[in-house]
């Protein structure tokens, strides 16, 4: 998946820094801070996500995909990267490629993917990490932990790839 990964993301900071360029205008607030871009950047993208995420729990033919990451015993650090390819291609093109239409830069898009992949490992590592109010904004282990529970009504909720707000607005 790793191979798979690289590519799509190699392919979409080429796409969003060609689109900024040929265009010569972009809806992405190039002029913001890089540090507010990236929080607009996980908002947008997380969105993408949180619908991939979703249906691989909810429609029969994408669960097949997203299953693979559900085959851990014990949630640690190496759980974040048991995946399907085809989750990950689904998921990465859902999260990016919107960002790139949107005209986001490819440094914008490297924080993200950085952000997502150590995130990502921290939310399944085996540790006690509360965030407290903060699981009001990012879907951390505290939360991720639920979606991995073994009882079905817990493990279909915290579809969030970083951020919880899709799934309070969502259900």
């Amino acid at each position: 998946t790793a191979v798979v990964q690289a590519v799509l993301l190699g392919t979409l900071f080429v796409l969003a820094d060609w689109m900024a360029s040929v265009a010569g205008l972009t809806l992405w607030p190039e002029s913001w801070p890089v540090a507010l871009q990236v929080l607009l950047a996980l908002l947008v993208g997380d969105l993408g996500a949180y619908g991939v995420h979703r249906a691989g729990h909810e429609l029969p033919f994408f669960w097949r995909f997203h299953q693979v990451h559900h085959t851990s015993d014990k949630l640690y650090v190496l759980s974040s990267g048991r995946n399907h390819p085809l989750n990950v291609a689904a998921t990465y093109a859902a999260t990016l490629i919107p960002l790139a239409l949107l005209g986001a830069r490819g440094e914008v898009l490297v924080l993200v993917g950085v952000f997502t992949g150590v995130h990502g490992m921290l939310q399944h590592a085996n540790i006690d990490l509360y965030l407290g109010p903060l699981n009001w904004l990012f879907s951390g282990p505290e939360l991720h932990r639920y979606h991995h529970s073994a009882d079905i009504h817990e493990s279909n909720t915290n579809y969030g790839s970083n951020l919880i707000w899709w799934d309070v607005i969502f259900g």
